[in-house]
């Protein structure tokens, strides 16, 4: 990864090949899975405490130009192509960018500059059974980012963000339950859906809009 990935400007490519690590499909270098690698990568350093890992898992840090990907606004692009530039859509809701925004803050070659922080929206609510939370969509929008920072006794001038992915999990367990129905195997000891495959193509599953 440090040495041999198909990159630009530090940010990865959504999808390569796991020979040898090119770029495939004409796919993007990608913001939001760059940033699920290196917390991972990040991880990785602080278990291992190796000399070797540590000096790698920096490299890919450092080299991240965070500034580019916000392509001149206030929030960061999906990615960018070669053939095509910068994508037009952006982190800009509430989604599994926290980590994303984060890390790119506490950067500490090419941050980005803390007011990002402010700058997506936080106004999608969602009321289930007896739960108004932030809405993100699938499950995994909810719980990504909570599996390398912890949240828990934090929260910001828009939300306690630990308490909204327990609220949204769990209105996401009682709306699994109500689809009994529809899924007669579906219950409230069996849930857990996320964005997934189907037979009409990819869906994000199990998410109770308002």
């Amino acid at each position: 990864l440090a040495d041999e990935h198909a990159q630009e400007r530090g940010w990865f490519y959504h999808f390569v090949d796991a020979a040898n690590g090119r770029r495939v499909w004409q796919s993007e270098a990608s913001t939001i899975d760059t940033a699920l690698l290196l917390q991972g990568a990040l991880l990785a350093r602080e278990y291992f405490k190796d000399v070797e890992i540590t000096a790698a898992v920096n490299r890919i840090y450092a080299r991240i130009d965070w500034s580019w990907a916000l392509d001149g606004g206030r929030t960061l692009s999906h990615g960018w192509k070669p053939e095509s530039g910068f994508i037009p859509h952006r982190w800009d809701n509430y989604a599994e960018t926290l980590g994303l925004y984060l890390l790119g803050i506490g950067a500490s070659a090419q941050p980005l500059p803390a007011e990002t922080w402010h700058a997506w929206r936080r106004e999608r609510r969602s009321i289930h059974d007896g739960r108004t939370y932030v809405q993100g969509g699938a499950l995994f929008t909810h719980q990504y980012a909570h599996a390398w920072f912890d949240f828990r006794g934090r929260r910001d001038a828009y939300a306690d963000y630990w308490r909204n992915s327990v609220d949204a999990t769990l209105a996401q367990r009682a709306w699994s339950a109500a689809q009994q129905e529809r899924f007669s195997f579906w219950s409230r000891d069996l849930w857990g859906l996320t964005a997934s495959d189907s037979v009409r193509g990819y869906l994000p599953w199990g998410s109770p809009w308002p």
